[in-house]
């Protein structure tokens, strides 16, 4: 921006620089919300990882916890036979 008092410049070059401020101001403001999306991205997917995560420790602990029933199932040309029970 010029030094110049804005009283003393003509419509047209105020004009020119309203518009090259507003060019600018809305490409920084485009470049702050990419980073601010990317940065919720990737939050995002850290909080993903970390639900998948719990959710396959779960299902391991469910089948820490369930006793074996091998022993008391049979499976024959796709049938399954329940001895014992």
């Amino acid at each position: 921006m010029a030094t110049e008092d804005a009283r003393e410049r003509g419509i047209g070059e105020l004009v020119k620089d309203l518009a090259g401020q507003t060019s600018t101001l809305v490409r920084q403001e485009l470049q702050l919300a990419q980073a601010e999306v990317t940065e919720k991205g990737k939050l995002a997917g850290r909080g993903a990882g970390l639900l998948g995560g719990a959710a396959v420790a779960a299902l391991l602990a469910l089948g820490a916890l369930n006793p074996p029933c091998g022993d008391r199932v049979a499976v024959r040309r796709g049938t399954a036979v329940v001895r014992g029970a």
